[in-house]
């Protein structure tokens, strides 16, 4: 009831919330508490957090498909895979065309 009382209403809220955080909202004396109280709501949920330095590192293992000179210039290399490329214009400009031809090339 203590984390009731204190805001965490569900195991989402307490998995991606700080240990130092729930030792303070819910008045523990102990930061091992909190932690075991977090551990455990992100083992139920099965989630985890990585570093920024570890998510870069796996961006840079991405493969990335080349489309030429002009193109990648423009997109700072090229199109990378396992991510969202959003492409804008107008109607006619060769969007669709362009995706296209990189299903086909991939």
């Amino acid at each position: 009831m203590r984390l009731r009382y204190a805001g965490f209403a569900n195991v989402e809220t307490l998995a991606i919330t700080s240990a130092r955080e729930v030792k303070e909202k819910a008045s523990y004396e102990k930061l091992e508490a909190a932690q075991q109280i977090v551990e455990a709501a992100r083992e139920l949920l099965c989630c985890s957090f990585i570093t920024t330095y570890k998510h870069w590192e796996m961006a840079q293992k991405r493969l990335r498909c080349t489309t030429g000179k002009a193109l990648d210039a423009l997109l700072g290399g090229s199109i990378e895979t396992q991510a969202i490329t959003e492409l804008v214009g107008h109607y006619g400009s060769g969007k669709t065309q362009l995706w296209l031809i990189l299903c086909v090339t991939a």
